[in-house]
C-alpha cells in the first residue's frame, strides 16, 4: 500500500553549493517523521548544486531561468503530490521541526489552509530582522505564486502560526560576493519592470529594499520616498500597503531623520493601527526628540501589541517585514533611560529587572545603580549584584561596581559604611570593602588574615579604587615588598593618583612618612621599586612638594 504524502517540500535553486547541504540536512527530521517528498527545481546551476541535491532526493527537475520568480516557483509546485506544500530556499535552515512534525502527525493540519513560520533574516552575523512568512499551504488547483521578482503566494485562511524558525543567510552582508550577485540581479530586473511600469509602487518599494540591503542608503531613501509619493499622489488607501510606511520608517530611523520619522509614523497610525514597527519607530523618534511622555505612550503600545502579536494586523500582513519583534529588551532599556531622565526611579527599577540580555544590560547598569541609591535601597542594590548578576559575564559586575563607586561619592560616610558592610561578604570587591571597614574601625580582623586576602587580589588588573588597599598598607605600616612585590609601577602610580584625589592631606602625610621611614634601611628589590614610585609621584606633584 502506497502511503499518501502529507507534505511536498518544494525548492528552486541555482548555484547554491555553499548553502544547499545545510538546508537539506535541516529537513531530514521532517522527511523521516512525516510522509513527505523533496522536490528540487534547478534553474541553471553550473556548480555542484545538482550533485548535492541528488544525494537527498531523486526528484530533481530542470528548467531554464526566465527572470520570473513566480513562474519558476509555480513550476516547482507543479511536481508536488502531497496534501500540503512546504516552501524553503537553499540559503535557509529549518530550526527545530518538532512542532511541524506534531502538526502533521495529528489531525490538526486538517483545520487549517496555510501556515506561517518565523524567519530570521541575517544582515550581519550579529544582526537580523524578523518576519512571519507563509511557507506551508494546503495544495489545491488554485494555489500559486504571483509577482515576477518578489513572488507572493495566494493565501487561504485560517492560518496556523508555527514557533519553528527559518534562519536565512541570503542577505548576509559579510558575504560580499553573494550580496553583489543578488543585488545586481534584483536591481536589474526591477529597473526593467519600472521602465514598463514607472508608477508601480511595489517595484519602487522593492528597489528601495535592494539598495538599502547593499548599503546604497541615499538611493534606498529616494526609492522609498518615490513609492510613498506615488501612493499619495494617486490617493491610494495605504491600509493594504503598510509596508510602504514600515520600510520608509526604517530608513528614516537609520538616517537619524527623527522629525520626518515621527510625522510618518503618526500618519501611519491614523491609516491602520496594530503594526509593531510603527509604534517602535515612533517611540524611538520621540525619545530622540525629547518628547518623553509621547515616547512612553508608544513604547507601552509596542509592548501591548507584542503581548498578543499573533492576532495583530501586522502579524497577518505577509507583505511586511518586522524589524522590532525581538527588540523588547531594547524597549525596556529605553524606558529605563527615559524614566531616569524623569527621575522616576521606581519605573527604572521595574523595567531594568526585565532585562536579561547582558549586552542590553550594559547600557543601563549605571541608571540601575542610581535608582537604588536615590531610593536608599541598599540591601536591594547589593542583592542585585550578588544574585541577578551572579551568572552574567564578569564585565557586568565590573560596570556595576564602577558605577556604584562613582555614585557613592555623593553619599554620607554613614551610608557608605552600611553599603561597604553589605558588600564585604562577597568576592574581591568584598575584600576591598572589608579593608575599608577595618580602616574605619568598623571591623576587626587579624593583620595576618588581611595580608592573606591582599595577596590573593590581582591588583595589576583592578580598577583605580582598589587604591584603598594601598591606603590601608600605608596606615598600618605593613611590608609593601611582601604584599605588593608583583605590582607594576604604572599600576601603583594609578593607585597613588586615586588616593591623592580622595584623601589629599592624609595621603600626603602617610606617603611622605613611608618615604622617610624607609630611607637608610636595607630594602629588597621589590621595596626599592615601590619606594621609588612614591618618591617620583610626590616629586612630580607640585602641591605635594610645597
Amino acid at each position: 500500500m502506497i502511503c499518501e504524502k502529507k507534505i511536498s517540500i518544494c525548492m528552486m535553486v541555482k548555484n547554491e553549493e555553499n548553502n544547499i547541504e545545510k538546508c537539506l540536512e535541516s529537513l531530514k527530521d521532517v522527511l523521516e517523521k512525516i510522509p513527505s517528498e523533496l522536490i528540487i527545481l534547478d534553474t541553471g546551476s553550473d556548480d555542484n548544486t545538482v550533485n548535492i541535491a541528488q544525494k537527498y532526493t531523486d526528484k530533481v527537475y530542470f528548467e531554464k531561468w526566465n527572470n520570473d520568480f513566480s513562474d519558476m516557483r509555480n513550476k516547482s509546485i507543479s511536481y508536488a503530490t502531497g496534501k500540503w506544500i512546504f516552501i524553503i530556499d537553499a540559503d535557509e535552515v529549518l530550526e527545530d521541526s518538532k512542532e511541524i512534525n506534531t502538526f502533521f502527525n495529528s489531525e490538526q493540519y486538517k483545520r487549517f489552509n496555510s501556515g506561517f513560520v518565523k524567519i530570521k533574516n541575517y544582515i550581519r552575523r550579529d544582526y537580523y530582522n524578523i518576519a512571519y512568512v507563509p511557507r506551508l499551504f494546503k495544495r489545491d488547483k488554485n494555489f500559486r505564486y504571483e509577482g515576477k521578482i518578489h513572488e507572493q503566494p495566494i493565501i487561504k485562511e485560517p492560518s496556523y502560526f508555527f514557533k519553528s524558525e527559518l534562519i536565512h543567510w541570503g542577505y548576509n552582508t559579510e558575504d560580499l560576493e553573494l550580496m553583489k550577485i543578488k543585488f545586481e540581479r534584483n536591481t536589474k530586473l526591477l529597473k526593467e519592470q519600472l521602465e514598463k511600469e514607472p508608477e508601480n509602487i511595489y517595484y519602487w518599494h522593492q528597489l528601495s529594499q535592494s539598495y538599502n540591503s547593499y548599503n546604497y542608503t541615499e538611493e534606498g531613501l529616494q526609492a522609498a520616498e518615490k513609492a510613498y509619493a506615488i501612493a499619495k499622489y494617486k490617493k491610494i488607501d495605504l491600509k493594504n500597503m503598510m509596508y510602504i510606511y514600515t520600510h520608509l520608517a526604517l530608513i528614516y530611523y537609520q538616517q537619524n531623520k527623527y522629525n520626518e520619522l515621527e510625522s510618518l509614523c503618526i500618519e501611519a497610525l491614523e491609516v491602520k493601527d496594530g503594526y509593531l514597527d510603527i509604534n517602535y519607530f515612533l517611540a524611538k523618534a520621540q525619545q530622540r526628540l525629547l518628547k518623553d511622555e509621547e515616547a512612553i505612550k508608544n513604547y507601552e503600545r509596542y509592548l501591548e501589541i507584542l503581548s498578543k502579536y499573533h492576532t495583530s494586523p501586522g502579524a497577518k500582513d505577509v507583505t511586511v517585514t518586522v524589524y522590532s519583534l525581538d527588540a523588547v529588551e531594547h524597549v525596556y532599556r529605553d524606558l529605563c533611560l527615559i524614566y531616569n531622565r524623569k527621575k522616576d526611579y521606581v519605573k527604572v527599577l521595574y523595567y531594568a529587572d526585565k532585562i536579561e540580555n547582558y549586552k542590553v544590560l550594559e547600557g543601563i547598569i549605571q541608571y540601575l545603580v542610581i535608582a537604588f541609591i536615590e531610593r536608599k535601597e541598599y540591601v536591594e542594590l547589593v542583592d542585585y549584584y550578588n544574585i541577578k548578576l551572579k551568572d552574567k559575564p564578569e564585565n557586568l559586575k565590573e560596570i556595576f561596581v564602577e558605577s556604584f563607586e562613582e555614585q557613592s561619592k555623593s553619599l554620607k560616610k554613614e551610608e557608605k559604611l552600611i553599603i561597604w558592610k553589605l558588600f564585604s561578604q562577597y568576592d574581591d570587591y568584598g575584600t576591598l570593602n572589608k579593608i575599608r571597614l577595618v580602616c574605619n574601625n568598623k571591623l576587626r580582623l587579624e593583620e595576618d588574615k588581611i595580608n592573606h586576602l591582599i595577596k590573593k587580589l590581582q591588583l595589576n588588573k583592578k580598577p583605580k579604587f582598589y587604591g584603598d588597599v594601598i591606603f590601608y598598607i600605608l596606615r598600618v605600616h605593613s611590608d609593601f615588598g611582601e604584599l605588593l612585590g608583583n605590582l607594576k609601577e604604572d599600576k601603583l602610580n594609578t593607585y597613588c593618583e586615586y588616593l591623592y584625589s580622595q584623601y589629599l592631606d592624609e595621603f600626603i602625610e602617610l606617603g611622605k612618612g613611608y618615604i622617610y621611614n624607609m630611607l637608610g634601611k636595607s630594602m629588597s628589590y621589590e621595596e626599592k621599586k615601590i619606594h621609588q614610585v612614591f618618591i617620583t609621584f610626590f616629586n612630580y606633584n607640585r602641591k605635594t612638594s610645597r
